[in-house]
């Protein structure tokens, strides 16, 4: 009996050991922490921060105060000696307060330049809004889909002015461009423009807007006592805006 007894017990012994032996290893390494771009986006006034509270005098020496800045940046892109990586289908950024940022991820290594559109492209431009959760960027919620014209509004440009640039006290007139529609899809590359992301780290890249210059560019000038007002209708006005944006912007 007692010979039964302990043939029992170091068969038992066996037996657990073997299980130890082919259980799984519990312990997972952790992942590698993603690096990536900060990509921040900040509005200027001749070369300045901009501040909303400040009356500003524009190229044609109106008194000019803008009230709301937003703008989809799109089909972002990384480039390099080896080709591009996508960063992001489009990001909505509100300057009105100042700079904006998001962080988007992208493998470590050197990179030479960035992609951008400023507007949503027209793949994605005719999507149905309904179809993003609420904190995505082209989700109906941000206010940014023109219902009626099956599209995005790309940039909104709010604020008022005065055409005596001595005056004082309240400024009396509205401006509102929206720009939207394909044709108004500006893209901008910037090459030679060295980024290195390191793994686990974020590089910032900074975008930067002169708002003065939305009102002039080399060939152009908006009188806003004439063209201030686009939502949709006025392609022309907002066209020009289009391409006084893209003209204003500077990255580094």
């Amino acid at each position: 009996m007692r010979k039964a007894f302990w043939s029992a017990v170091l068969a038992g012994v066996l037996l657990v050991g073997c299980d130890k032996q082919h259980d799984p290893d519990p312990y997972t390494p952790p992942a590698l922490p993603t690096g990536g771009i900060r990509l921040k986006v900040t509005p200027l006034w001749e070369g300045a921060l901009f501040d909303k509270y400040t009356t500003y005098n524009n190229v044609m020496d109106y008194r000019v105060q803008v009230q709301l800045i937003k703008l989809y940046l799109s089909d972002l892109h990384l480039l390099s000696d080896l080709g591009e990586h996508h960063l992001s289908d489009a990001e909505l950024f509100k300057l009105t307060d100042g700079s904006s940022y998001v962080d988007l991820p992208a493998p470590a290594g050197n990179y030479t330049g960035l992609h951008f559109g400023i507007g949503v492209p027209e793949d994605l431009n005719h999507q149905d809004p309904t179809q993003y959760d609420a904190n995505d960027p082209l989700s109906v919620s941000n206010g940014m889909h023109w219902t009626w014209a099956d599209g995005y509004r790309f940039v909104v440009f709010d604020g008022r002015f005065d055409t005596l640039g001595t005056g004082v006290g309240p400024l009396p007139e509205l401006f509102s461009i929206h720009t939207g529609m394909d044709t108004c899809y500006r893209e901008l590359t910037f090459n030679a423009l060295p980024i290195t992301i390191a793994t686990g780290g974020y590089t910032q890249v900074d975008i930067k807007f002169d708002l003065a210059k939305f009102f002039y560019s080399a060939t152009d000038t908006i009188d806003l006592e004439i063209d201030n007002q686009a939502h949709g209708a006025n392609i022309t006005l907002a066209g020009r805006l289009s391409d006084c944006m893209a003209a204003s912007v500077s990255v580094q």
